[in-house]
């Protein structure tokens, strides 16, 4: 009957509560960004010593396309970030930008990193596996011998682990989360790269090349040796020619696989309709990484704590007090702007 004086202060204090949330989220975006950026300026510097130190033959066939498109997305991201009508196009171009960007600069650097002939792990890591009591090659054995439309869902999962990701960061940016969109970009680019440059001090075939015959056999096609070519023409082969088709997956330790797989599951923690689903489709992905990826089980482990770094590091940017000085800038500026 009365009307409350008060009453309109609720209200005000969850409008201040949304702003400052939008400029909580703006400013970790932008952070994500710039490390982002960062890493890929890093990755394509390594590329290129790597190149011109080893006088590697390229065929460039296809990259200037590339180049052009990739470039074109980032340069319409960056014009309409400061934008507030257009920030879910701004997103879900950036973060589309910056995972083809990653996956291109720091497969090669992976793959040209093979030229410096360091030690092959793949005996050391077998050893890893059986010193902690895991038998690898009997366990993608078991997983083999299941029936059919089982291995078949397990190559498939393994297959469109990425493409998953993909379209889950296009679909977080579209609805407007931007914060765990930017956040999910920032652990692929940074999980990447430290498992590209991991793979360049620790090079390994992977499990497939301790698989019987029979054992193959029994597995869809190119499971477990799909980048065996790759690895052998960078590596033992005197002069071989880079291009873009020979990009394969040469990462073996540590497994990125289980790093983008944990990168799904944490987009969608705060979502529960879809978090079921996520971690049905997890778990058989890393059943698949034996038999299908040909990794090691220590190579699931650090996959798995390369990613809890990145994830770890993403939750220290968020509480940076240099972000909350930015936030207490901003908020300054709106004042002044609208008194």
């Amino acid at each position: 009957m009365f009307s409350n004086p008060l009453g309109s202060r609720p209200a005000a204090g969850a409008a201040a509560a949304n702003v400052d949330d939008e400029l909580r989220a703006a400013s970790a975006c932008d952070a994500y960004r710039g490390w982002c950026a960062g890493l890929l300026a890093t990755a394509l510097a390594v590329d290129l010593l790597l190149a011109v130190g080893l006088h590697l033959r390229v065929d460039p066939t296809g990259a200037g396309t590339i180049a052009w498109i990739i470039g074109a997305m980032l340069a319409v991201s960056r014009l309409l970030w400061p934008e507030r009508e257009h920030p879910r196009t701004a997103d879900c171009l950036g973060v589309l930008a910056f995972m083809w960007l990653a996956t291109l600069a720091c497969g090669t650097m992976a793959t040209i990193g093979l030229r410096l002939g360091m030690p092959v792990a793949d005996r050391a890591l077998l050893a890893v596996d059986r010193g902690a009591g895991i038998d690898s090659i009997g366990i993608a054995s078991f997983l083999a011998d299941q029936p059919a439309r089982f291995v078949s869902a397990m190559a498939d999962s393994y297959n469109l682990t990425m493409p998953v990701l993909g379209i889950g960061l296009l679909v977080l940016a579209a609805l407007g989360r931007r914060l765990e969109a930017w956040r999910g970009i920032f652990c692929y680019v940074g999980t990447l790269w430290s498992a590209c440059l991991i793979s360049i001090a620790v090079p390994a075939k992977g499990l497939g090349v301790w698989f019987p015959k029979e054992l193959v056999a029994r597995l869809p096609e190119r499971s477990a040796t799909y980048a065996f070519g790759t690895f052998e023409a960078f590596r033992n082969s005197a002069d071989p020619l880079f291009s873009l088709d020979v990009l394969a997956g040469v990462v073996t330790f540590p497994s990125f696989h289980v790093a983008m797989g944990l990168i799904i599951l944490a987009m969608c923690r705060k979502l529960p309709l879809l978090l079921i689903p996520a971690g049905l489709g997890f778990m058989l992905m890393i059943c698949s990484t034996l038999p299908i990826g040909g990794h090691y089980v220590i190579d699931l482990v650090a996959g798995a704590l390369l990613w809890a770094c990145w994830f770890s590091l993403s939750r220290l940017l968020e509480r940076d007090p240099h972000l909350k000085m930015a936030r207490a800038a901003i908020v300054t500026r709106s004042r002044s702007a609208s008194s």
